[in-house]
């Protein structure tokens, strides 16, 4: 394809040079260029500060219509980003509580330039209803959609094809707002945090959350009942030994980390689990198939 060389920039003809081609200035936006509805004209042909109006794709799959110039400039994706990342009030319910657990536990959080981000939560798919039930929750745009992965080492055992359920939330207000519920960006497992603080936050249920999404419910060899967490966090460590101590009614135990894991693992077997697991999994819960 032949370039064009003029171009029209603020109302005014230039000539397009590597100095504003919107391809050598910023290639990390041309990522976004939406080459399907733009057609035949893509970035080595525009200029950077172009007041042309063109098709973008963001990386949850939004596509909109946006001026280069103010994409140039630093302005995001029109659904992931409302004005000052503002979303509606969030109501702290049992299943909002549930949702925090599972994103501390088996979330992510990462942020880039330009307040740009995301929360992740990836679940085997045949675990899907858990996501659609979450993006149903959340108060903003999120995306929720399903992949492959192959040659995947599980507990010792390889799976050719195994198949995910993925979450994913761009919205700078909402991230903002998991971030005051004890879950930063970037590496978490040592620095999350139970939100007690938070109004109208359901011990049970964000309890669950941590159990689904890191933990184990079930029968040891000896067909005893077990309920097991596994963190690497010491502060949910010790809120979680205290929460048994006080339904159990028995001393808090002491969990030490061995050096080779790096991880608290606390389990309870018999009637202690039994009691648990009768108080977090309440008839017509949100929670994984058991």
């Amino acid at each position: 394809m032949v370039l064009s060389e003029i171009v029209w920039v603020g109302g005014v003809m230039a000539k397009l040079t590597n100095k504003n081609r919107l391809s050598i200035v910023n290639p990390e936006l041309c990522k976004e260029w939406d080459y399907e509805k733009n057609g035949d004209l893509t970035p080595e042909c525009v200029s950077c500060g172009s007041h042309k109006r063109v098709w973008w794709k963001c990386d949850s799959g939004h596509s909109w219509e946006a001026i280069i110039t103010s994409r140039n400039a630093g302005r995001g994706c029109r659904y992931c980003y409302s004005p000052a990342g503002k979303i509606p009030e969030i109501i702290v319910d049992n299943n909002f509580s549930y949702f925090i657990g599972f994103a501390q536990a088996d979330g992510s959080m990462s942020q880039e330039s330009r307040n740009r981000g995301r929360l992740q939560i990836q679940i085997k798919y045949e675990d899907r209803n858990i996501i659609d039930s979450f993006g149903e929750m959340i108060p903003c745009n999120s995306t929720v959609c399903s992949f492959e992965k192959s040659n995947i080492k599980i507990n010792g055992r390889t799976y050719h094809n195994k198949k995910y359920a993925l979450l994913r939330v761009c919205n700078k207000g909402f991230r903002d707002f998991m971030v005051k519920c004890g879950m930063p960006y970037g590496k978490k497992s040592k620095t999350v945090t139970p939100p007690l603080h938070l109004e109208g936050l359901s011990i049970e249920d964000y309890l669950r959350g941590l159990y689904d999404a890191d933990g184990s419910v079930g029968f040891t060899a000896n067909r005893f009942p077990f309920l097991s967490l596994t963190t690497q966090s010491e502060s949910i460590k010790d809120y979680v030994l205290n929460y048994i101590s006080n339904i159990t009614g028995k001393p808090c135990k002491s969990v030490n980390m061995p050096k080779r894991d790096s991880v608290y693992n606390i389990m309870i077997t018999k009637e202690d689990a039994v009691m648990m697991s009768k108080i977090l999994y309440y008839d017509s819960c949100l929670s994984i198939a058991r």
